[in-house]
């Protein structure tokens, strides 16, 4: 794409309203699969996203045509990504927060984040990254008829976002989100779960320690 296209599809970045009052923009370019948004949703299509619409987190770009929007709720988009988290998610469905990954700067953020939906403020639509699987066995020109050659990259980008929305009491109520596509770049595998404590461990963990103690600081008997 030359850079006069590039520049025309972000003309085009159409803004949805899937909530009152909850704006959701993205910038539809490079044939993006948009069949998954209810077309009434769309307020802002065929003009650019101005100075007087102020951006909640960053208005995504579509940078591949194997790229899609599909509608997901916070919790749908939490539980996604929660097998391939560096660490669990803080929580499931019916806890207070799912994601606050720096803690208390999250949650001012997230405050920040419901104040500016209030306001009216357009939030980018929430991304995950995908790509092609690791074992699979399906080509580049397959790849559009064949939904299981894509996992998730582990990449995202909108979790406070979703967070916020779930604050609102909106945890359940489906948004758009971009799935970022690219068959060039794997994707990843799932965390191993937890390694269950076994009391035995933890007594083998204990007698080392105890053992590490006495050299360092009982002083042996002298014959």
């Amino acid at each position: 794409m030359n850079p006069f296209d590039q520049a025309w599809d972000l003309l085009k970045a159409p803004v949805v309203e899937p909530i009152p009052g909850v704006r959701v923009g993205y910038a539809a370019g490079g044939g993006l699969d948009q069949s998954a948004i209810v077309p009434e949703q769309v307020i802002f299509q065929g003009k650019n996203i101005g100075p007087e619409d102020e951006e909640i987190g960053q208005i995504p770009y579509a940078s591949s045509a194997d790229s899609r929007m599909a509608m997901m709720t916070p919790n749908e988009y939490f539980d996604a990504i929660a097998p391939y988290t560096r660490a669990p998610l803080d929580g499931g469905r019916s806890d207070e927060y799912r994601w606050t990954p720096r803690g208390q700067s999250s949650h001012d953020n997230i405050a920040r984040i419901i104040e500016g939906i209030k306001e009216g403020k357009v939030i980018g639509a929430p991304t995950l990254s995908f790509g092609k699987k690791p074992r699979s066995e399906v080509g580049y020109m397959d790849r559009l008829a064949n939904e299981d050659a894509w996992g998730y990259t582990g990449m995202q980008e909108g979790g406070h976002r979703m967070e916020a929305l779930r604050q609102m009491n909106h945890g359940d109520t489906p948004i758009p989100v971009l799935q970022q596509r690219n068959f060039h770049v794997p994707a990843t595998e799932r965390r191993p779960p937890p390694r269950p404590r076994i009391v035995e461990d933890d007594e083998l963990l204990r007698r080392m320690r105890m053992k590490r103690f006495n050299r360092r600081f009982i002083p042996k008997a002298i014959d």
